[in-house]
Order: structure tokens, then sequence, then C-alpha cells
């Protein structure tokens, strides 16, 4: 018997965990468009049985709608960052590289400003008070025949007729901010983005000097954000935090990272080697299709999209497919970590 896609809810992945993370990027050029979104396929000892074939029918055909948010990412900063010259801005709808580029570190440290220091008024705060940002078009990736939607003054859109369990992107663009790319793996039903992610979907000014560990080729390559959590001192799926001392590696390897962010989501450690909390960052990816694994040898980890939906392509059991498009960030892809068992041996007590 095949388990059908049905998502529960995560709801306090902290907003940096998740989506947000895709926004520490830097500015960007526009998207090249012409890389193909490929679809995981299993080999011949992974061909699905009759029952598998069943579900596949019984859900060919059928749509959902994805309601969400998006807001402005806050600013980052690098630790111990020195040397180098600061990159200028950099429109994200223009049509053609700057001529500003990345030209390496900055002694004034790693900073994706926000757009905006004013405090967001109420009705259209983000999830964790973050600023809400309308305008912005959230397009299914090389499929036209869903129509693109437009974010409300609160940030909100929902997008309807996405094909249930399959393995989709979706984009989201504004100009003046560094275009996003979200790879999500439908369930078979209705999404709600800020129930299941907890958060928004941040997105990053690409108007504003910004500083990076390493010079960014932006215009022909990618990046991804990786985070992982383990749940909470309440033990339960809505109260997490980070998997400190896990490990993850890329396949195929290319670019440059990964680099790990702080305990406050806000700063890269450039000395770390490990989860210092729950979020890490992949630069200069070469366009094509990517799985990342994790290793803690003190927790079971599974992807985080069989609960949530919205971090990656589940590649089981410790590994999570996404796509690299050039000119854009691809948002958060991640792991939930349990603690493992502890088998206690009753019969030496007796």
């Amino acid at each position: 018997m095949t388990t059908k896609r049905t998502f529960t809810t995560l709801a306090s992945i902290s907003p940096f965990a998740g989506a947000a993370l895709s926004a520490l990027v830097v500015g960007c050029t526009s998207a090249n468009d012409a890389h193909s979104l490929q679809e995981a396929r299993p080999d011949a000892s992974e061909a699905p049985d009759a029952s598998s074939a069943d579900e596949a029918s019984s859900e060919a055909g059928r749509t959902i709608k994805l309601t969400w948010q998006v807001a402005v990412s806050p600013l980052l900063t690098t630790d111990g960052l020195e040397g180098g010259a600061s990159a200028g801005a950099i429109d994200a709808g223009a049509d053609s590289p700057s001529d500003a580029g990345f030209d390496g570190p900055s002694d004034a440290g790693f900073d994706v400003a926000t757009g905006s220091e004013e405090a967001p008024s109420d009705p259209g705060a983000g999830d964790g008070g973050y600023q809400s940002l309308a305008g912005v078009s959230v397009c299914v990736y090389q499929n036209t025949a869903i129509p693109c939607v437009t974010t409300d003054a609160n940030g909100m859109f929902t997008i309807s007729g996405l094909p249930a369990v399959s393995d989709i992107a979706l984009t989201f663009r504004r100009d003046g901010y560094v275009p996003v790319l979200t790879a999500i793996a439908t369930p078979n039903t209705d999404i709600d983005g800020l129930s299941g992610a907890g958060s928004p979907l941040l997105m990053a000014s690409s108007t504003v000097p910004s500083m990076t560990p390493v010079s960014i080729d932006i215009a022909n390559k990618g990046l991804v954000t990786v985070v992982a959590v383990i749940p909470g001192s309440s033990g339960r799926p809505t109260d997490s935090t980070g998997d400190v001392g896990a490990k993850i590696s890329l396949s195929p390897m290319t670019g440059n990272g990964p680099y790990f962010l702080d305990q406050t989501n806000t700063a890269i450690v450039p000395s770390a080697t490990s989860m210092v909390y729950e979020g890490a960052v992949y630069f200069n990816l070469d366009p094509g299709d990517y799985e990342i694994t994790i290793d803690d040898p003190d927790h079971s980890c599974s992807p985080l999209s069989p609960i949530v939906g919205l971090y990656g392509y589940p590649a089981p059991p410790t590994s999570v497919k996404f796509p690299i498009v050039a000119g854009y960030s691809t948002s958060a892809v991640g792991f939930y970590c349990t603690a493992n068992s502890v088998i206690v041996n009753t019969a030496d007590a007796n």
C-alpha cells in the first residue's frame, strides 16, 4: 500500500529557517529560464508496484491551490569577515548583468539589506513582524498553462491549478528584489503556506550594496539554502530548534559552501564545518539538478517536505532534491530530525 502525500503542520520553524533563508543572498540580474527543470525518475529497482500505479491514476488531473505570503528579508552579516571591495547596487528586474558585479568580501561584513528600515504596520506585517511585499509576480516555473498571480497589499497570494502529488517549482519576481525559486512537492490537498512553513517567503533587496564571503556570479549561477531542525523542549514538531552539529553534503558538488549561519540566523560563521544552528547556504552552483544529504549520528533525519511540502523534493531516507536555475535563489530545502531510539536491555535486569 502506498502512502499519499498528506502533510501535517510544522508551524514554528523560525522564519529564517524556512523559505526565508533563501533571501540571505545578494542582488542579482535577470533569471535565465532556459534551464529545464528535471523531475527525478525512479530507476528500475524503484519501479512502482500496482498500488502505486493505481494511486497515480487516481491523482491524475487533480489540482490543488497554495495560499502563502511574501515579505522582505531582514539584514544579515558575516562574523569576522575582513578585507575586499563592496558590491554595488543591482536591479533584480534588469535584463542584463549590472556593471557593479560582486567584487568579494568587504570589511563591512555580509550585508543584505531589507530595502526598508521602517517597522511594518500591523495590517501589512508578515510573520514575525516582517514587512509584507506587494506586487510580487508568482508563477509556476516553465508552465504557462497556469496563470501567474500577484501578491496583494499584505503580501498574500493564492495560486490555483497546481498538479497534485507532483514536483513543481514556483518563481517569485519583483523589480529591485532577488528572484526566488521554490521547489515544492505538492500533496493531494490544498496548502496553507503560513500554517505549513510557519513563515512567509522572504525576498532580499537587490538595489542596495551587498557583501558576500566569496565573489558571486549570479548571472550564470544559482544558490540554495539548507535547513535542519529537531524538536524543541516540548518534543512537539511545532516547537523546533536547530540540529546543531549536523553535517551536510551536496551532489554534485559545485560552487562554494556550505556556509553555516549562527544562532540568530542573521550571520554566517566562516569557520564552521557543521550546523551552528539551523541554516546553511551554498553559492555559485551550476544550473542543474542537485541532491543534499544530511549526516547526524545522534538523530534520525528525513526530508521536511513530507511534513510541510515546501522544502524541496523528498529523496528518502536522508536526502532532498532541488533544481538550480541561473539568476535565482532556490529557497530553503531541508530536514526534520528526531533523537535516535535508545534500546534498553531488560534481560540483564532480571
